[in-house]
């Protein structure tokens, strides 16, 4: 069984020099796919970027958290304030696997479903056209989840999940975030990024896994005072689009015969 590898950019559209980052970890480096918040001021901007390159695969990074929503805000209260800002990630109340947080707040699944759609509808503005793939960005609950699931059936698809359940029109992909083995690997992630030695670790053990098609999510990309001033996650982005560029990862991966997938290359 040849291994498939999908690799993701998250956050593709946070800031402008983020954006070159991904683009540059798309042409020198191992990214198949960038992950687009579709309701950031520079989204535009990442969309122009994409247009140049059209055989990156682009889907949609929805996002809760950060920006203005792309919905009418009092039909989402339980995400949005009234001026469009959304609560910030830190309210949240963590799910004690992923993401552990001290916030109380929870996502009502109807009022992400809502937001989702919204955000898929200015992706289609800014793309032209529909993703294949959703997921979300910085808060997981299992309402939030549920939303994408759901959304995803609805329009026919892909939706980041943790179970590896079937989903029609499409092979079966692995996310493997939640995986210990590859959970103790990146231990150190928030405050290194992801290092040379880490992400070979990380492909050694999807080569020992069961399944054929994984999926990697990254923040590959340059740092400016918007990232600074907005995201927890700053250094670390460097350190990945670096990694993701690095002569022995791609060495590793020709030696093991992974093939380099987007997610167009799962829809049946």
């Amino acid at each position: 069984m040849t291994k498939k590898l999908i690799v993701v950019a998250d956050d593709f559209g946070f800031s402008e020099a983020f954006n070159y980052g991904v683009i540059s970890g798309f042409e020198r480096g191992i990214v198949t796919t960038a992950s687009l918040m579709s309701n950031m001021e520079a989204a535009v901007h990442a969309a122009a970027l994409a247009r140049m390159h059209p055989r990156l695969c682009v889907t949609q990074h929805t996002n809760l958290v950060q920006g203005y929503c792309c919905a009418d805000p009092t039909l989402i209260p339980s995400i949005a304030q009234g001026d469009r800002k959304f609560y910030r990630s830190g309210e949240y109340k963590g799910d004690g696997v992923m993401k552990k947080g001290n916030g109380t707040r929870v996502a009502d699944t109807a009022d992400v479903k809502r937001e989702t759609v919204a955000q898929l509808e200015r992706f289609k503005a800014l793309m032209g056209y529909y993703p294949m793939h959703l997921e979300g960005h910085s808060i997981i609950q299992e309402g939030i989840m549920k939303a994408y699931a759901e959304v995803g059936e609805e329009r026919g698809i892909h939706a980041m999940t943790f179970d590896d359940r079937s989903q029609k029109g499409f092979l079966p992909a692995h996310e493997f975030i939640g995986d210990e083995d590859i959970n103790l690997l990146m231990k150190d992630y928030y405050s290194t990024g992801l290092t040379p030695d880490m992400l070979i670790g990380i492909l050694g053990c999807i080569k020992k896994n069961p399944h054929e098609v994984n999926i990697m999510h990254c923040h590959p990309g340059y740092v400016d005072s918007y990232i600074m001033d907005n995201s927890t996650l700053v250094l670390p982005r460097c350190r990945d689009l670096q990694t993701l560029c690095d002569t022995r990862v791609k060495e590793f991966i020709d030696r093991e015969g992974i093939e380099l997938i987007g997610f167009d290359a799962i829809k049946l």
